[in-house]
């Protein structure tokens, strides 16, 4: 029998629709974003959504309940590992390869994002449960991409504050933007008149717990605000390629140990979720195996397959 500690997280199926990535990666550059109705195994999704509240119940005051950062990071006093096996399995590590254009993936960041209950006041260092405005995110160009991973389900109304994205309007690049406080951090929010006659084909994720939606760092996206009242948790991972200037003086690190400490400054630190303590933010190198193998039974994964703090973009 496999044990917890061995098992993948991720669901066979989205196992083997990345086999032969080169479609999605054909769909990822044209659209700006993908959707899966499911990533993680069930159990999996059980076993996140536990560590997720135990996470939440045992931060430290001082940090958001919106901004549980670097998880998946060594140097923090209880690593969060469920995150690095999901960050790193052969089948993510394959897919985001391939859509980063065949690079060796970086995890750059990986953050527990959670929308509070509408309502709900009892946590002064909790984000609102308010809307996140249109905007893109960091600055590392077509070099990187954002997983977002729900652990709870995303109402395709956007009643409980999914995530919404503009399809194909990241081919405009970066859009004019100004800067604006909402939900409790600082965003770059595009200005109305570069999203005029755009808003209306926005794409509204609906997915199940442990389902996914990827998207590129130029693909506006936003999620309104949570009305519901049951608080909406978000595990967002944040990837680059290996030579992108976003994580050049950071020390990486591999399954098993460190393979990198890139020269200068870490380029910036993160309050540490249990002590709220500064520490450096560290990348996780993912995707040892190279290449693509046979093609996708299903070829699933399509855009329409489901009939931050600056820059962070976390919705």
């Amino acid at each position: 029998m496999t044990s917890d500690r061995s098992a993948r997280p991720v669901n066979s199926a989205f196992s083997r629709r990345t086999l032969d990535a080169a479609p999605l990666a054909s769909a990822f550059e044209r659209e700006g974003y993908l959707l899966f109705p499911r990533l993680l195994t069930r159990r999996a999704t059980a076993q996140a959504q536990r560590a997720a509240s135990r996470l939440l119940r045992r931060r430290h005051a001082s940090v958001p309940s919106g901004w549980l950062l670097g998880l998946h990071q060594r140097n923090q006093p209880e690593p969060q590992r469920w995150v690095e096996r999901i960050a790193a399995d052969p089948a993510v590590a394959r897919l985001v390869r391939a859509l980063l254009g065949g690079s060796r993936p970086v995890l750059v960041s990986s953050q527990l994002f959670v929308k509070r209950a509408a309502g709900r006041a009892d946590d002064e260092a909790a984000p609102s449960s308010g809307e996140v405005p249109w905007h893109q995110d960091g600055a590392a160009g077509g070099h990187s991409l954002a997983i977002w991973l729900p652990l709870d389900a995303i109402d395709p109304t956007g009643h409980n504050g999914g995530l919404a994205v503009l399809p194909r309007l990241h081919a405009s690049g970066r859009l004019p933007s100004e800067p604006c406080e909402a939900n409790a951090a600082s965003f770059d929010r595009i200005q109305p008149e570069a999203l005029a006659g755009h808003e209306a084909t926005a794409v509204r994720y609906a997915l199940a717990a442990g389902g996914a939606g990827l998207h590129g760092p130029l693909t506006p996206h936003s999620s309104p605000p949570n009305a519901s009242g049951a608080d909406r948790r978000v595990l967002v991972l944040r990837y680059c390629a290996a030579g992108a200037p976003a994580v050049r003086g950071e020390r990486l690190w591999a399954p098993g140990g460190a393979v990198a400490a890139a020269g200068g400054e870490p380029r910036t630190q993160i309050p540490c979720w249990s002590s709220g303590e500064l520490i450096d933010r560290q990348g996780l190198l993912v995707g040892g195996e190279g290449g693509a193998a046979a093609p996708s039974p299903d070829g699933g994964g399509s855009p329409n397959e489901n009939g931050t703090k600056r820059k962070r973009g976390a919705g």
